[in-house]
């Protein structure tokens, strides 16, 4: 997958966006991050690479000179129809509710005039638990600043689940607790506690995740919230009674709680795999919607469900915003040259 991003990249070196638009005609993208910082987020750096306030900034500067920034609002104003907009448009989100959006993100999308969706789960605000993957990141961030001995290592192989690989050292220690997913929680938190770490103290000291003082700001302020799920599962290992209740009840509670009169959903990691049973709960034919929108991480494809709309994950393009827009263009342009740009959902 990188290397084909790589690719693409190389090659919409020498198009431009405004040609790269015209071969695809698709007018709205749909970037979205989940941190911006310029400190050290333990429980964030072990996962992914994020963007500093400056090259947030310089981000922002790219979209803005190929992209009108448009509001939830107007994407909301297609009611059974996704809104169509007859000039390139962005609107930009993001995902998890972590600190940073009230106190580094929106303070440089007002000074910019830019609106965003913040998309929240309501297992995590008011820092009432911490995603595993951040639990997984934390763990590593202790591996990393302290030598692990033998004895420690038998201690993690014998907590893994069956069938693990054997670890041979930190390197494979780190590869694995990273594979590690929402099912192994037990697992993480067992580890956790062979290293004496409580992630029980981190949020309580760390307070990663917003507030629900900070959300209402942050509506007060003219920015909009949706819900991300609960507590941020990978969905496409979820039954589907289980899908549904992650979504809707994170849904109910994003509206109750902040009174807001619209209900957004974007999937935690990936829609890949969520089949059609879950849509036609969420968007009935002849009955009232579940969701005004949902949201994906599939780019610039159109999906089946034209009310579920793809977003572009901007911290897969380590290089910024003008490499993430033209390799979305890009994939975009080769996938409808063979017919393969639109998501089916069995």
């Amino acid at each position: 997958m990188q290397r084909a991003k790589k690719l693409l990249g190389r090659i919409g070196r020498h198009i431009s966006v405004r040609r790269l638009l015209s071969i695809t005609g698709k007018q709205l993208v749909l970037p979205f991050y989940h941190v911006v910082s310029d400190e050290h987020l333990p429980h964030v750096a072990n996962l992914y690479q994020y963007r500093n306030t400056q090259q947030f900034e310089h981000d922002l500067d790219v979209l803005l000179q190929y992209f009108e920034p448009v509001s939830l609002e107007q994407l909301l104003k297609g009611g059974e129809k996704p809104a169509s907009f007859q000039k390139p448009s962005f609107h930009l989100s993001f995902d998890d509710g972590l600190r940073e959006c009230a106190e580094v993100i929106a303070p440089i999308l007002l000074r910019k005039g830019i609106p965003a969706t913040f998309f929240l789960n309501s297992g995590f605000i008011d820092n009432k638990g911490l995603f595993y993957r951040y639990k997984v990141s934390l763990i590593i961030e202790h591996i990393n600043q302290n030598e692990i001995s033998r004895e420690e290592l038998n201690t993690i192989q014998a907590l893994m689940p069956e069938g693990s690989k054997q670890l041979k050292d930190v390197v494979s220690v780190k590869k694995l607790l990273l594979s590690l997913g929402y099912e192994h929680q037990f697992v993480i938190n067992q580890i956790a506690d062979a290293f004496d770490l409580d992630f029980g103290t981190y949020t309580r000291q760390h307070k990663p995740y917003l507030t629900k003082l900070q959300v209402q700001e942050l509506i007060n302020t003219g920015f909009t919230i949706g819900a991300h799920s609960i507590d941020h599962p990978n969905y496409n290992k979820l039954e589907l009674i289980e899908q549904v209740e992650q979504t809707l009840d994170s849904v109910h509670y994003v509206r109750e709680v902040f009174q807001v009169p619209y209900g957004v959903f974007a999937f935690p990691f990936t829609d890949s795999g969520v089949g059609s049973q879950f849509f036609n709960k969420m968007y009935p034919k002849g009955h009232q919607r579940l969701l005004d929108l949902s949201f994906g991480t599939a780019g610039l494809k159109q999906d089946a469900y034209p009310l579920h709309l793809q977003r572009i994950p901007m911290e897969d393009y380590p290089s910024g915003a003008l490499q993430a827009i033209k390799s979305a263009y890009m994939t975009s342009a080769v996938q409808q040259s063979l017919g393969i740009n639109r998501i089916k959902r069995r």
